[in-house]
């Protein structure tokens, strides 16, 4: 029985895609992290949860427009929607801040200029210092996690019509160490996934002294392709971390709303990203891709998880 199920799994895979050509989906994951090829602007919105126990918190969300260049942020402006923050025992204050709450999991950071609109409209511009390469922040995650031995193998979904491709990185050289598993989704055998899924073990233990828990990590990231390009549509991570006593916890999600390729300068200010006349829209695809962060009250112990549900209000348009 096994035997047929797999002849009949194989009988589906179409035509020049070799399920087991690992270097072939380990390039594709690696791109889906660097996003489009060429310099584009890319307009957002953000959301985040930060809680820091009894030193403060801070929840929000804004708006942005960010400069990537071959995968590379080179330039940011944000514009500030709100946020309600605390610090140590005071109260909780709604305030427009002047600096950036958020980080993408697309593309690689440097040193590029950030500007952000605060309190009446004022723009706050700084130079990031870039004191090496640009780097990725999920790959640099990963690879702060791994050792040097990791196992990867891809199968061919027939459920979905595409290759799953899963790399399990163990956390240490231990017999039955906990790993972290990296599941990307190539629809039809594409040459550049749609998906990633990030499951961290549900809870693990790094540092020497002090030693702090990690508790329900996971991110989620989600990706439309044109042509041979492929443009991030939407971004979610959570995790929780017990040091010494103390319990902090964070969650952000980012959804991505248009892309069009570069024109001058790096933006500084406010823009408003018009659609051609005839704007392309990517579809959302029949899986869900908007990650949601669900928020609980302050009081509950437990990690805050993010999930995937529901199809993004406006998919991203590329022009």
């Amino acid at each position: 029985m096994l035997a047929l199920l797999t002849l009949a799994a194989l009988a589906q895979v179409p035509d020049g895609v070799d399920v087991e050509d690992l270097d072939r989906w380990d390039a594709g994951a690696d791109a889906f992290l660097d996003g489009p090829a060429g310099c584009w602007e890319l307009v957002g919105h953000a959301t985040w949860e930060w809680n820091f126990g009894r030193f403060g918190t801070s929840r929000g969300d804004a708006a942005f427009v960010g400069r990537l260049d071959d995968g590379v942020w080179t330039g940011f402006h944000i514009e500030s929607m709100g946020e309600i923050s605390r610090r140590g025992k005071q109260e909780e204050l709604w305030t427009y801040n002047d600096e950036p709450r958020f980080a993408p999991m697309f593309g690689k950071l440097s040193g590029g200029r950030v500007t952000v609109s605060g309190d009446d409209g004022e723009v706050v511009t700084s130079r990031r210092s870039n004191d090496g390469t640009p780097g990725n922040l999920l790959r640099q995650s990963l690879d702060e996690l791994s050792t040097d031995v990791e196992t990867a193998y891809a199968q061919w979904d027939s459920s979905r019509s595409g290759v799953v491709y899963l790399r399990v990185v163990p956390l240490n050289d231990r017999t039955n160490a906990p790993s972290t598993e990296v599941s990307s989704f190539f629809p039809g055998g594409a040459s550049v996934p749609t998906t990633m899924e990030v499951a961290f073990p549900e809870k693990f233990t790094r540092g020497t002294f002090p030693r702090f828990k990690v508790v329900g990590a996971r991110a989620d990231l989600r990706a439309k392709t044109h042509g041979s390009q492929i443009f991030p549509e939407a971004e979610a991570v959570s995790f929780e971390i017990g040091v010494l006593g103390f319990r902090f916890s964070g969650a952000q999600t980012i959804q991505y709303r248009s892309a069009r390729r570069c024109e001058a300068p790096e933006p500084d200010g406010p823009q408003v990203v018009s659609p051609s006349p005839e704007p392309l829209v990517i579809e959302p695809s029949p899986e869900p891709a908007a990650p949601v962060v669900d928020r609980e009250p302050e009081a509950s112990a437990g990690p805050r998880v993010i999930t995937i549900d529901g199809e993004p209000d406006s998919p991203i348009t590329i022009e």
